[in-house]
């Protein structure tokens, strides 16, 4: 904040008058950088995103757009296995098929933690369905699925 004595009329105005305030100009400011941050944040996921893929050589059919969508709006910010919120979430692949490539109804949000072990369990593995149903508790693996296909009929092309 800039602490700088401002008029009254340079302050966005609050239905609660507690603490200090910040004036438009620096509301704006700490604004920019907040959307900034986000699109840094949807730059490193998809890069993340990109070198999955090419370490099992498929083509990666996602661009900034379709990460932001499966984030805020489809996974809602949240791990789809622990429901965690943060900074350390990243999309991977549930299942892999390198002749098809990878879309967004293929990703899920998980944490790092979460995404990696993923990765070595169930994407190194031949058979994934075999390797999910054995990692994950059957519930989880059926609220995903649900979603991938929602995600599936939302952002095909038809």
């Amino acid at each position: 904040m800039c602490q700088k004595y401002q008029i009254e009329q340079k302050f966005y105005p609050s239905s609660i008058e507690k603490g200090i305030r910040r004036c438009k100009k620096c509301t704006s400011e700490a604004n920019n950088k907040r959307q900034k941050t986000n699109n840094n944040q949807f730059q490193k996921i998809l890069r993340y995103v990109k070198r999955i893929g090419r370490g099992h050589h498929c083509k990666v059919f996602l661009d900034e757009k379709d990460i932001k969508e499966l984030i805020e709006t489809i996974w809602k910010g949240k791990s789809c296995i622990s429901k965690q919120k943060g900074d350390d979430l990243v999309l991977v692949p549930w299942t892999l098929q390198p002749s098809r490539g990878i879309y967004p109804w293929h990703c899920v949000l998980v944490t790092k933690k979460e995404a990696k072990r993923h990765n070595v369990l169930v994407l190194q593995h031949e058979n994934h369905q075999g390797a999910i149903s054995c990692l994950y508790q059957p519930n989880v693996v059926i609220k995903i699925q649900k979603r991938l296909d929602q995600i599936h009929k939302k952002m095909k092309i038809v």
